[in-house]
């Protein structure tokens, strides 16, 4: 293999991760708005934790719901002591979602075994070379020495990705205050509340966060 070929196969265009991303993302919803759970679906998050790369898409019902109001009563002084925290808290609590089956493919598995090798340190196990520059409008980032930019990146593909999914007609039956939005794990309440920011509109966040008493 000549220089010209290993410097081809470690780098990448933006684009092109991009739209693995979304065709990662849209086949696994797109199979689950074929399940008998696809019914008044309130809210599909991808549960994201940057210190190794890993995405699962979770999501939940008022069916669902139903069951977690009973299992709210059990546990429900725990949350209102602290003010902030109520039913809508629990009803929007990641950890308390089911999971959609999803699997990384092409481009998408190359960048997050990518993105896991650099930034833990461990041992790469992904096929070829891991990606060391990224394309993005003309500019070359380095991603093996930048770090920042590489969480940054990593970060930007699934949020772009996300309001893309949006736009689009996944088959999912949803309710009129239906959200998809990023969340990563151990979050503060402040990085929840930026996240959520970030993925609806002002006047769904007031009515769903605000008025509901999740955040302040």
């Amino acid at each position: 293999m000549g220089l010209f070929d290993k410097l081809k196969k470690e780098t990448i265009n933006y684009n092109i991760l991009k739209e693995s991303f979304y065709n990662n993302f849209k086949e696994s919803i797109l199979k689950f708005s074929e399940s008998n759970d696809n019914k008044d679906v309130y809210a599909i998050v991808f549960d994201c934790d940057d210190s190794v790369g890993q995405v699962c898409i979770r999501y939940a019902n008022e069916k669902f719901f139903e069951v977690l109001k009973k299992d709210y009563e059990k546990y429900k002084n725990m949350f209102e002591k602290y003010g902030k925290y109520s039913l809508v808290a629990y009803k929007y609590f990641t950890g308390n979602f089911k999971y959609i089956d999803f699997e990384e493919k092409d481009e998408m598995k190359h960048f997050d075994d990518t993105y896991y090798y650099y930034i833990t340190g461990d041992n790469y196990y992904g096929d070829d070379k891991p990606y060391e520059i990224v394309v993005e409008n003309d500019k070359k980032i380095d991603i093996k020495n930048d770090l920042t930019a590489l969480q940054d990146m990593w970060e930007r593909l699934i949020i772009e990705n996300i309001k893309e999914l949006e736009k689009e007609n996944l088959g999912i039956n949803k309710t009129d205050d239906f959200i998809m939005l990023m969340v990563l794990h151990d979050q503060s309440d402040e990085e929840i509340e930026k996240y959520i920011k970030k993925a609806v509109d002002e006047n769904t966040f007031r009515k769903i966060f605000i008025e509901n008493k999740l955040v302040k």
